[in-house]
């Protein structure tokens, strides 16, 4: 039986109509390339990545344990692949070096945020941490990002790059 799985090279964009037996995984190693950004993931995202890559599931399969559609869920691996992709060309910063970096740019506590967004890749995940509101996070986020995105400076580019790579929030208003 035939099925449409996953581009057939990773880095790849393109879907190829494979026998089960050339599967991705022979391609893609779990543990190198998709668990240092596991739970960088959506928790439904997650799981289908862990049945698809790790546990060897069919597309078809996941689909019928899920409850939805095949092309669904492979739809929800693409998107998991693509944010992959992006989380493994994204550099690694520490606090401190988030703060040393942006001394200057932003206050300390902007700075915090800062990071604690951008290594989450979560606005929601930030206020939970902090122990805020999303909604004030998301205020303060998007003043912070516009202030790193207008800045010139080539020893900031890897923040011009972090701020890209997180989500932006959705409101009711579609702001």
């Amino acid at each position: 039986m035939r099925e449409i799985l996953m581009p057939t090279n990773f880095m790849d964009t393109r879907f190829a109509i494979v026998e089960p037996s050339e599967r991705l995984e022979s391609e893609w190693d779990y543990d190198r390339d998709v668990v240092p950004h596991f739970e960088r993931l959506d928790p439904a995202t997650k799981d289908i990545v862990e049945l698809y890559f790790h546990r060897g599931l069919t597309q078809k399969h996941i689909a019928e344990l899920f409850g939805v559609s095949q092309p669904n869920v492979h739809q929800r691996l693409v998107r998991a692949c693509n944010r992959i992709r992006l989380l493994q060309s994204l550099p690694v910063l520490s606090e401190a070096q988030v703060y040393r970096d942006l001394q200057g740019l932003l206050s300390r506590k902007q700075a915090r945020l800062f990071y604690l967004v951008t290594s989450l890749h979560s606005q929601s995940r930030a206020a939970a941490v902090l122990g805020g509101r999303t909604r004030t996070v998301a205020k303060r986020w998007t003043r912070i990002r516009t202030r790193v995105e207008a800045t010139t400076e080539p020893k900031l580019e890897p923040y011009r790059r972090l701020t890209a790579a997180v989500p932006r929030r959705k409101t009711k208003h579609g702001t």
